[in-house]
């Protein structure tokens, strides 16, 4: 395989995620050799979700602890100017 067509292969994997590849691969492979591994794929589909939901959370908290920064900053600010013009 070339460079080019793994760094191809690489940009199509990023935009894939593993809940959608585990799936389509248990939807066409279910029945088959993929049957025994059916609890181990939906295992890994239940770790997924519980790792998008704690990222989801921390992107949330993140925000909130950034919103929170800049509106004391902000406060600071206005406080400063009052303190200014009183002088």
């Amino acid at each position: 395989m070339g460079a080019q067509q793994l760094a191809e292969v690489e940009q199509a994997a990023s935009a894939l995620s593993l809940a959608d590849v585990l799936k389509r691969l248990v939807d066409e492979h279910g029945a088959g050799e993929l049957g025994d591994f059916r609890e181990t794929i939906a295992a890994m589909l239940g770790s997924v979700r519980y790792q998008s939901a704690i990222t989801s959370s921390a992107r949330a908290l993140v925000a909130a602890d950034a919103f929170g920064a800049l509106d004391g900053s902000w406060q600071s600010r206005r406080r400063a100017k009052r303190l200014a013009v009183a002088l």
